[in-house]
């Protein structure tokens, strides 16, 4: 039986809660495996290491330490025990998510400029420099503006996650909503301009199909971040017109699958070697190396010329091929 000054958990809640621990575990297993091939194959090949891997260890350290937070913020919704808790621990659990707040914020940003960095090794064009550029300084202006408003939202500051607080002055919910909703519409249009800008180097080189499922699929996985952060809106817009733990619990699942799924996305092109060495392993032969060039050349330092232009490697390998059937052909005739 619960004491009086417990407070009562919905099912709701203890169920979303499992949900995140199921769902962000993996993903959060996942990105960094893919993170440590992915400066692993750079130190393999003797590659400088660039501000955007920095950036992208950066924003994967952050997210973890996110992640950590946001579990343990929901840790009193997960066991047995979970239909009550303590007026003490559900302040507890706002706090380490008001923490959690402008860490969420670093990280993302550290991810996005990752990606923006890579891009403009490729991009020569001004207009799409100028638009990497915009949208690297709206990141780190998203970093910034966002930590700073977890810090004005509430005098003293631990009112923000203690409403019992006498004579705290706090932002209404209101302006909370609106200034919630316009930075995740800002989040929104920056994930799916940068998931969408590889669709230039198709359009502009002649790529065989199954490179172009390849990338593909890298920009499905950064859309998959902007519907998280869809998501996220749809949340605020309920906010308090429900049960707002799990609500609250819902909106760090879905922050934690937007990092997560940016890093996959930023770090997919490292996949070309370790994939060709496991089907070896198994007696599997397959000709990745066109369909995983455009991939991997993320991880090199490209000549700076514009993304039409074909490396002339390909010409000598076009040429290469050519002399080897004609002789096979004569042979054959012979």
């Amino acid at each position: 039986m619960a004491d009086q000054d417990q407070l009562p958990v919905t099912e709701r809640a203890h169920y979303v809660a499992n949900i995140f621990i199921a769902v962000t575990t993996p993903l959060l297993l996942l990105s960094l495996i893919l993170l440590s091939i992915r400066i692993s194959t750079k130190l393999r090949l003797v590659c400088q290491i660039g501000w955007d891997d920095w950036l992208i260890v950066a924003g994967s350290i952050l997210a973890s330490i996110d992640w950590a937070l946001l579990v343990a913020s929901t840790f009193w919704f997960i066991g047995p025990n979970h239909h009550y808790i303590t007026p003490s621990r559900g302040l507890q659990s706002g706090m380490l998510g008001f923490i959690a707040v402008p860490i969420w914020a670093f990280a993302l940003s550290c991810i996005k400029l990752s990606v923006a960095l890579t891009l403009l090794r490729f991009l020569q064009a001004t207009g799409w420099r100028v638009l990497l550029y915009i949208i690297i300084g709206v990141q780190i202006f998203f970093a910034i503006a966002n930590t700073i408003f977890a810090l004005l939202l509430c005098r003293p500051i631990a009112a923000s996650w203690n409403p019992f607080i006498a004579g705290a002055k706090c932002l209404n919910h209101e302006a909370l909503r609106v200034a919630s909703t316009a930075s995740s519409y800002i989040d929104i249009a920056t994930d799916i301009i940068l998931s969408l800008i590889p669709l230039v180097f198709l359009t502009k080189l002649h790529r065989p199909f199954q490179e172009k499922i390849l990338v593909f699929s890298l920009m499905a996985m950064g859309l998959f971040a902007s519907i998280a952060s869809i998501r996220k809106v749809i949340i605020i817009k309920q906010w308090g017109t429900g049960d707002t733990w799990s609500m609250a619990i819902s909106m760090s699942t879905w922050t934690c699958i937007e990092e997560f799924f940016g890093i996959l996305a930023a770090c997919f092109p490292c996949l070309k070697m370790p994939l060709q060495r496991a089907l070896a392993k198994i007696g599997v032969t397959l000709n990745v190396n066109r369909s995983f060039r455009y991939l991997n050349s993320f991880f090199e330092n490209p000549p700076h010329t514009d993304v039409h232009l074909e490396p002339h490697q390909d010409k000598d390998e076009t040429k290469n091929e050519e002399n080897i059937s004609a002789v096979r052909q004569i042979n054959i005739h012979v």
